[in-house]
This record gives C-alpha cells, structure tokens and sequence, in this order.
C-alpha cells in the first residue's frame, strides 16, 4: 500500500496459474480472479473506493473496528485500489 495525493492506494496483482511446474515454460494465459474480499483498516470511513484503470467505484460496508470491507469482483492482471 501507498499514498497518492493523500489517498490510499493498493496494488492488486494477478499470480494465478501453476508456478512450480517442470511441465510449464511460459503461459499464454492468465486466468482473471473473481470476488476477491478484501479488508482494509482504516482509521475514518472513506468516502469511497475505487478500482482502477476500470474506473469503477466498489460498494463497501464500514465498521469502526475492522475498517472497510469491498469486494473486488474481477482482477485481469492488475488494478489498483484507490481509497479516498
């Protein structure tokens, strides 16, 4: 995690596949990821919180001891949780 202008910003990267295979010498695909939960601690509710480069502002439930709650719903390789 990271701060962009006074904002939280959290970087999101996609791993999936089989890395410790003898049989696999490259991928041709990387399979995206679905319904990632995530939770952020946070010491003030956040005005919102958005998924980029998809431009996509995510619902979020907040509870003042355990912070934010989202859940990404699809992660190609990368995106970036922009908090504000």
């Amino acid at each position: 995690a990271n701060t962009l202008k006074e904002k939280l910003t959290i970087n999101l990267i996609n791993s999936g596949g089989t890395h410790k295979s003898n049989q696999i010498i490259t991928y041709d695909e990387i399979p995206p990821l679905y319904n990632i939960g995530m939770k952020i601690k946070l010491d003030q509710k956040p005005r919102r919180i958005i998924q980029q480069p998809e431009n996509l502002e995510l619902a979020f439930s907040w509870d003042a001891n355990l912070g934010a709650q989202v859940i990404v719903p699809k992660l190609h390789l990368h995106s970036v949780i922009v908090v504000e």
